[in-house]
């Protein structure tokens, strides 16, 4: 009996281990979002805030709109998908990580109704089990990031597809 109730109090105890959120500053809100299921619903894009023009991060963001996919690029010569979220941050005066990875251990974690314009977003693109990919929430399902795929920076839609399935959190990081 006493190996029965020594079995249960640690199982108890050792399942808290079993996912350990991301560190640092990071606030952790558990993600509602089904990854089986390659369309997100729209009732899950909640009341979110109308794209803004005049948000200077998102101005950055889409002046990029067209530069070079380069793997390890962090500049205007070319981007890729870490480096042009830090390059637009950098440009409102927030130094972030280098990888997608570390990225997204900054911020507050934030479930899909949260989503506001400028949140930094995070996907895993490969069968890694890791974030490998990050871009910049433009609002309505829309983000903005270097594409490998696409070979530039370009606008896609996360609401349904590939980029649904792959969504992992968004993070806001105050500028």
């Amino acid at each position: 009996m006493k190996n029965i109730l020594l079995i249960s109090t640690l199982s108890f105890y050792l399942s808290g281990c079993i996912f350990t959120p991301p560190k640092k500053s990071a606030v952790y809100v558990s993600s509602t979002t089904d990854t089986t299921n390659t369309t997100l619903s729209h009732s899950v894009w909640g009341a979110e805030s109308a794209v803004t023009e005049t948000d200077p991060l998102l101005q950055i963001a889409k002046k990029q709109r067209g530069v070079a996919y380069k793997y390890g690029g962090a500049s205007p010569s070319g981007f890729d998908c870490s480096g042009f979220v830090s390059y637009v941050y950098s440009k409102m005066g927030v130094a972030l990580p280098r990888t997608a990875k570390a990225q997204s251990t900054f911020g507050r974690i934030l479930e899909t109704p949260d989503l506001l314009p400028g949140d930094i977003l995070f996907f895993e693109t490969s069968d890694s089990g890791e974030i490998n990919h990050s871009g910049i929430y433009l609002g309505n399902g829309e983000f903005i990031h270097a594409s490998s795929g696409k070979g530039k920076v370009t606008i896609s839609n996360m609401r349904y597809g590939f980029y649904a399935k792959a969504f992992r959190w968004g993070t806001r990081v105050e500028y």
